[in-house]
C-alpha cells in the first residue's frame, strides 16, 4: 500500500477512472461503447531504490491511450452516463431486495426451503460480482444477466405458488360451504 505509485497498473487504473469522471462531468450522458478508445491519460510512475537510510525515488511521466476502464462501474459510467449507471445499479439493488425477502420468506426447515436457499446463493452470487467489478470490467459478460434472470423466475415462480395456495384456500372454502348447504 505504501508504494501504490510504483505500480503502473494501479496508477494507471487510478489515472483512467479520473479521466471517466472528468469526460462524464462534459457529458452526463456518457459516450456511448467503446468511448475507452478516445482516452488519454497521463501516469506519473516512481521508482524507489536503495535500502535503509539510502533510499531514493525517481519518477517519470508516462503517457497512454485508449485504455479500458479496469471497472464495470467506471465502464458504464463512461459509455452509458449517470443514467446508465443509475439504470446498472439499480439492477442489482432491486434483486439483491428481492433475493433477501425470498430468503427471509422461506427459511430452512420450511415446506419450499430450496427458494430460499437459491435466492440466498444468487444474493452471494451477486454481492461478489459487484465486488469483483469493481476492478474489472465485466458489465458486457453475460453470466451477471443470467443469474439476475434466474433470479426474476424463482421470485415469479414464488408468486405463483403463493397464489395456487391462496385459490386452493378459497376453493376448499367454496367445497365446504356447498357441503354445508347441501346438508341443511
Amino acid at each position: 500500500i505504501e508504494t501504490y505509485d510504483e505500480d503502473t497498473s494501479a496508477s494507471t487504473r487510478l489515472a483512467m477512472w479520473g479521466w471517466t469522471l472528468n469526460y462524464v462531468s462534459q457529458h452526463p450522458l456518457g459516450g456511448g461503447f467503446g468511448i475507452w478508445r478516445n482516452s488519454q491519460i497521463e501516469v506519473e510512475v516512481k521508482k524507489r531504490s536503495g535500502e535503509g537510510n539510502t533510499v531514493s525515488t525517481t519518477s517519470a511521466k508516462q503517457k497512454d491511450e485508449a485504455r479500458g476502464f479496469h471497472s464495470s462501474y467506471f465502464e458504464i459510467l463512461g459509455e452509458q452516463g449517470f443514467v446508465g449507471l443509475g439504470l446498472f445499479l439499480g439492477l442489482f439493488l432491486v434483486s439483491l431486495a428481492k433475493m433477501r425477502s425470498l430468503t427471509k420468506r422461506y427459511p430452512p426447515g420450511s415446506e419450499n426451503e430450496w427458494i430460499g436457499a437459491g435466492a440466498h446463493a444468487m444474493f452471494v452470487f451477486i454481492l461478489v460480482y459487484m465486488a469483483g467489478s469493481a476492478f474489472q470490467a465485466l458489465s458486457t459478460q453475460s453470466t451477471i444477466y443470467f443469474v439476475l434472470c434466474l433470479g426474476v423466475s424463482l421470485s415469479l415462480f414464488a408468486v405463483r405458488l403463493e397464489e395456487e395456495a391462496q385459490r386452493g384456500v378459497v376453493r376448499d372454502a367454496a367445497a365446504a360451504r356447498t357441503k354445508r348447504m347441501a346438508r341443511a
